[in-house]
């Protein structure tokens, strides 16, 4: 028995997540997206989170899904760090922005209303501001450093050369993107 709110949370968060419908059905039975959802919901679940870590969390979700459970955790009073290369819908999300550029150095940080061209692109009404930056700095790294290409021995080749490799085989399943939440 879960004391208090708890309740009405996990409510809130299998309506979100839609798990509630999957149940009584074997893992092995379920898509990636089901699959997806069910480890949102587990991660999401503990009560309190103070700081919840997404990494491309919301791959395999369709449009729905993934529109209720980012409401459903911008609505948590946690800190939310969302890693992803999909800014469809996140335009009024985030607070700060953090650019890593392809060397793992920081390359613009900050809270989003210091970021003149996202005040730019606002201002015009621009319909995907987040996208036209995460487009702007990645042609840039391409102008002044090439593009990048990935080794003979870099983990697509790997894959490729395995066909027995199923991206749902590594990271216990929580591939592609990783997720944890930590509560104090």
């Amino acid at each position: 028995t879960t004391e208090g709110g708890a309740d009405a949370t996990l409510d809130a968060l299998e309506a979100a997540t839609g798990v509630g419908k999957l149940r009584h059905r074997d893992t092995s039975a379920l898509s990636d997206g089901q699959r997806r959802a069910v480890q949102l919901f587990v991660a999401l679940a503990p009560p309190k989170l103070e700081v919840i870590l997404l990494d491309e969390a919301c791959a395999d979700l369709d449009a729905l899904v993934r529109d209720r459970v980012l409401t459903y955790v911008r609505a948590t009073e946690a800190t939310v760090l969302y890693a992803t290369h999909v800014f469809d819908g996140l335009d009024d999300w985030p607070t700060h922005l953090h650019y890593l550029n392809r060397h793992g150095a920081t390359g613009w940080q900050g809270p989003m209303g210091e970021l003149e061209l996202y005040s730019k692109l606002r201002k015009e009404g621009h319909p995907s501001p987040m996208l036209k930056i995460a487009t702007t700095w990645l042609r840039a790294e391409i102008a002044e450093y090439g593009v990048q290409v990935e080794g003979a021995d870099g983990e697509g080749a790997r894959e490729s050369k395995n066909p027995n490799a199923l991206s749902t085989d590594r990271g216990g399943g929580f591939n592609p993107g990783r997720m944890l939440s930590y509560k104090a």
